[in-house]
């Protein structure tokens, strides 16, 4: 009976894993299984798993297609655009074409042409040389206008002195009206299509005006007389430029008019209507 007991204990350690017979704890635990409730599934680890990496790319893939699904159209139509989330805020500004037409003006350059005293007095033909600087908020409409301008009339004649007894007190002049002027003035611009810009303006001119004269009586030298002072004078103008490159070039006329009281000239004027051509780079 005792040998057959002692026997039973052997086949039962032979069964048991290594270790196991030798610690009692363990042997308690690997009883407990027999408890449903007791028993737990130790989580696999991912890393060393395959089975378990190949699900959790299939789960991805699966996913991005769900996300992505809402662009993709019918075959051959362009993805739809998809809705911004409530409550973000978009912006309604839309850059038309016509703005560019409201941005402001700014114009430099040079006009240049001929003068005509003649109607204003008895100077000669001149030339006529302006800086012009233009600027308004907006390309039509009220513009300021700003230039700095040179003109050189002249005139010649003889005169009967009867203080000069040689040649019968004729005496022979030339006289040369230096005119460096400084205009500022408002200008109306209108936009009519295809380039083309119709202007108008009124302004003021401050003249800086050196007259010089020189005298003969036959061979006689009677010297030179110069005489210099600023004066205020007005202007008009009317012309028409059209879009051309980098900025507009244009045709112009304008009537000046500035009085003068020298002593070699008398009260007159230095008045011309002037006659242009332009050519004034946007910037």
């Amino acid at each position: 009976m005792c040998n057959h007991a002692m026997f039973g204990v052997l086949v039962i350690l032979a069964t048991l894993p290594a270790g196991a017979a030798a610690d009692p704890g363990t042997q308690m635990e690997a009883a407990a299984p027999t408890d449903p409730a007791a028993q737990t599934v130790a989580p696999a680890d991912a890393a060393t798993d395959p089975a378990l990496q190949t699900d959790t790319l299939a789960g991805v893939a699966d996913d991005l297609a769900v996300q992505l699904e809402p662009l993709a159209g019918a075959e051959g139509e362009p993805a739809a655009k998809a809705d911004p989330p409530a409550g973000t805020a978009t912006s309604s500004f839309i850059l038309h074409p016509s703005s560019f037409q409201d941005r402001r003006l700014l114009l430099l350059g040079l006009r240049a042409g001929p003068s005509t005293p003649q109607p204003f007095n008895r100077l000669a033909t001149s030339f006529l040389l302006d800086f012009e600087g233009v600027w308004a908020p907006h390309r039509d409409g009220l513009a300021v206008s700003f230039d700095v301008g040179y003109t050189r009339p002249a005139a010649s004649g003889t005169r009967v002195d009867p203080r000069i007894a040689a040649e019968g007190g004729r005496v022979s002049y030339s006289m040369t009206v230096h005119d460096l002027a400084f205009g500022l003035g408002a200008l109306y611009r209108v936009s009519v299509g295809s380039g083309f810009v119709p202007f108008a303006g009124l302004g003021a001119r401050l003249h800086l005006t050196r007259a010089t004269v020189e005298q003969r009586a036959g061979d006689v030298d009677l010297g030179t007389w110069s005489e210099q002072n600023t004066r205020v004078g007005a202007r008009a103008r009317v012309g028409l430029a059209k879009a051309l490159g980098p900025g507009e070039l244009g045709v112009e006329l304008q009537a000046d008019f500035a009085t003068i009281d020298h002593l070699v000239t008398g009260d007159a004027n230095t008045g011309f209507l002037g006659y242009q051509l332009s050519y004034l780079f946007a910037l």
